[in-house]
């Protein structure tokens, strides 16, 4: 099994996605970031040619406003 590193920036991200859906609906927002979690959990067995493990970083999606440091 591959280690999964999950930066400190893609934790906040993953909240603060949690947060936006669950103010229209909490058991959705559980179910999509459970399915993050179990995807996040698969890149562990997931063959790769990186032996040292891999890191999990944020995506901006282009839906999203930028960021203010853009």
């Amino acid at each position: 099994m591959f280690k999964v590193i999950v930066s400190p920036e893609a934790w906040e991200e993953f909240f603060e996605i949690f947060d936006f859906i669950a103010v229209s609906d909490r058991a959705v927002a559980a179910s999509f970031c459970d399915g993050i979690l179990d995807h996040i959990d698969l890149l562990s067995r997931f063959p790769h040619e990186a032996r040292q493990g891999v890191e999990v970083i944020p995506i901006w999606h282009t839906a999203r406003q930028k960021p203010l440091d853009v």
